[in-house]
């Protein structure tokens, strides 16, 4: 492979923290989902289980310092989570993109991140990718990761604009690109970056 990644912006993702509508901060302890999602958060053990270090942990871990609240952290998958935040079982999740479907059960913060959606594409089979609408995009196989949202390109999949076919997580939509059963992939830019996918 010539090169992996090339940085074509087309969505600004923003992401922030949310929480479950019942938060009850009587009780003086916030339960929040996490799972190991470097860098935001991290865990060291062999299992990536136990969720310790990580830019949400270091934010969610001074924020609720002043509210002098406890934590909870509880490894939970995904899409397990949202529905947990759904249903009420926890408080909060966080770096979660905000959508009108979320937005039913959740309340958001202002964000505090912005990330940009890359496409991941391989040179062997493209020199350059370029486009400039949805349409452009047709005749490719795109790959997407279970339970994420890329904006726009969430829009044009549900109206029928494209098709994209669904992977478990980044590592397997990379692999499936590698080996030419997906022609792009939609990456958030500090996924792109990570060394570990």
């Amino acid at each position: 492979m010539k090169k992996l990644f090339s940085t074509f912006i087309k969505a600004i993702t923003m992401l922030s923290f949310i929480f479950s509508a019942n938060l009850a901060f009587a009780n003086k302890k916030v339960t929040i989902v996490v799972e190991h999602w470097a860098p935001w958060e991290i865990a060291h053990d062999d299992n990536k289980a136990n969720i310790t270090d990580g830019l949400a942990i270091d934010i969610l871990n001074e924020l609720f310092s002043r509210l002098e609240l406890d934590i909870e952290y509880k490894n939970t998958p995904w899409q397990r989570a949202l529905k947990q935040i759904e249903t009420g079982e926890i408080d909060l999740i966080p770096m979660v993109l905000k959508t009108p479907e979320r937005e039913e059960y959740m309340t958001f913060t202002t964000p505090i991140y912005n990330d940009p959606i890359l496409f991941a594409y391989s040179t062997d089979k493209h020199d350059a990718l370029e486009w400039n609408s949805w349409e452009d995009l047709k005749s490719l196989k795109i790959g997407m990761t279970r339970g994420y949202t890329y904006g726009g390109l969430n829009d044009a999949i549900k109206e029928g604009e494209l098709d994209a076919t669904v992977s478990t997580n980044d590592t397997q939509s990379i692999k499936k690109l590698l080996s030419g059963r997906f022609d792009i992939v939609p990456l958030l830019l500090f996924i792109a970056e990570r060394n570990d996918l």
